[in-house]
């Protein structure tokens, strides 16, 4: 069974359904493939008009240049986006707190019945289905998009250290009564934040089938695809969001400063797909000199423009690479220093809650050897014949049954393992966040230290002083 992300169908149908924008993948084939359409749609257009060659040519070198300016800002903004859920580590449900950003790792359980996807009949608690009508309109045909809806339960995610619910209330705006709901109750807290995205099972994806119709008093069949992605019971989901807490229930959504991410891929996977993007700010600029070059060309050949533009434009854009790259230098090194500070964060936050344990464990000792002791005392006083002939009687005689009945009020932390197993277990998820923290911190020198020693890189690393940085040792 393949999966798809949801957001990348909402793409397709965009202009024809009121669906949000997907968090794109920005990336050097991307922009090709758009520019390659746009390219292709200009040569259609002026294939037999060789008078309008010159300004098909125009137009494509000005795409090539507009096309930078354009995908390097929307890569700058997915690329800060994607920063914000590289550097959280993925915690414990049980630990996740009210009013800051989280990551789970875990099984999905529903809360109520089961949906039943409206296609092939998945149960789920999650569903989107999109179905398309072949039209044949003239010498034209194209596919309509007839029917577009989606619809969710409720649910948790369930890890070793407990569970936390998912809300999809308000994650986009094609989830109509829903966001009708949350804007009714002015819940401003959720809003529609374009870059959410069910990264979900594809159990369907443009297929064929034929819908039976009544024309006037024929009965005839409709050519119809359909696409359908569901989200299953059971399945193990990585999960990015914020935190909210309501009627004293803490829950999983979207915010303003977090966008929510529910993915069948674990983590390590889903953010792949967005490495790719690097790749972007490395070569954007050859697009940029090769649209330059191709107009300044023309406006020499044709109209005779002086060369001297053409070296004012080169170094127009070698100012914009030292500029970009720069820039690219100190975002890189303050996240170094910032994936830094959160290890010593996190090493405070341990040697802060060490005593705790050790205070805990040292409670915890003291009734067990309190326990011990009277057991002991009763042992010894009552010996194998009187425990087996009339043990309470005895016990109420000495005393004993009294003071069995104190030590336990005194101590109602016999159960004070609970206190000792929560900060144990949060020992643990500090640990793992240290882990994560060092190896995050590792992965941003990595980047650092390419970039400093790739050419023509190197020559603005020097320029202005920048280093390559050491790695953590382990």
């Amino acid at each position: 069974m393949q999966n798809g992300c949801l957001k990348a169908t909402k793409t397709k149908a965009k202009g024809r359904a009121s669906e949000g924008a997907a968090m794109e993948r920005i990336n050097i084939l991307h922009v090709i493939t758009v520019l390659s359409v746009i390219i292709i749609f200009v040569i259609l257009l002026t294939l037999n008009k060789i008078e309008m060659w010159p300004v098909s040519a125009f137009i494509v070198g000005g795409s090539l240049v507009i096309a930078t300016f354009i995908f390097t800002r929307k890569w700058e903004r997915y690329d800060s986006i994607l920063y914000k859920i590289q550097r959280q580590p993925i915690i414990p449900a049980k630990f996740c707190t009210p009013g800051t950003p989280a990551q789970v790792y875990g099984k999905i359980v529903a809360k109520e019945p089961l949906l039943n996807s409206p296609f092939t009949k998945t149960p789920c608690v999650f569903y989107h289905y999109i179905e398309e009508k072949y039209v044949q309109s003239g010498k034209h045909s194209y596919w309509r998009v007839d029917v577009n809806k989606m619809n969710y339960v409720h649910f948790e995610v369930i890890d070793k250290s407990g569970s936390i619910s998912v809300d999809l209330r308000n994650v986009d705006s094609v989830l109509g009564s829903h966001i009708k709901l949350a804007k009714q109750n002015k819940d401003l807290r959720f809003v529609d934040y374009d870059n959410s995205e069910l990264d979900v099972h594809e159990t369907a994806k443009m297929q064929n089938f034929n819908r039976p119709t009544q024309f006037l008093f024929l009965k005839v069949s409709e050519l119809c695809r359909a696409s359908e992605y569901v989200l299953k019971e059971g399945d193990m989901v990585f999960v990015n969001g914020w935190v909210y807490e309501e009627n004293g229930k803490k829950f999983i959504a979207e915010s303003a400063e977090m966008p929510l991410i529910v993915s069948i891929k674990d983590k390590e996977k889903y953010l792949e797909e967005f490495a790719k993007g690097d790749n972007f700010f490395y070569q954007s600029n050859l697009l940029l000199l090769l649209g330059s070059i191709l107009i300044f060309w023309l406006a020499n050949h044709f109209f005779g423009l002086p060369m001297i533009y053409f070296g004012v434009a080169l170094a127009i854009i070698l100012a914009r690479v030292v500029y970009t790259s720069y820039n690219r230098f100190v975002t890189l090194e303050k996240r170094c220093e910032n994936a830094s500070s959160q290890i010593m964060i996190e090493l405070k936050k341990r040697n802060d809650l060490l005593p705790e344990l050790a205070k805990a464990v040292g409670r915890y000792a003291k009734y067990e050897r309190d326990v011990q002791d009277l057991v002991t005392k009763l042992r010894i006083q009552l010996g194998e014949r009187l425990i087996k002939e009339n043990l309470l009687e005895y016990m109420e005689k000495e005393g004993l049954l009294k003071d069995l009945i104190i030590s336990v009020e005194n101590y109602p932390d016999l159960k004070a393992s609970e206190v000792f197993l929560d900060l144990q277990g949060r020992i643990v998820a500090i640990e793992e966040n240290i882990a994560y923290f060092r190896g995050f911190y590792n992965k941003t020198v990595l980047k650092y230290n390419t970039l400093v020693q790739q050419f023509p890189f190197v020559i603005i690393a020097k320029l202005f002083g920048f280093k390559e940085k050491e790695f953590y040792k382990f």
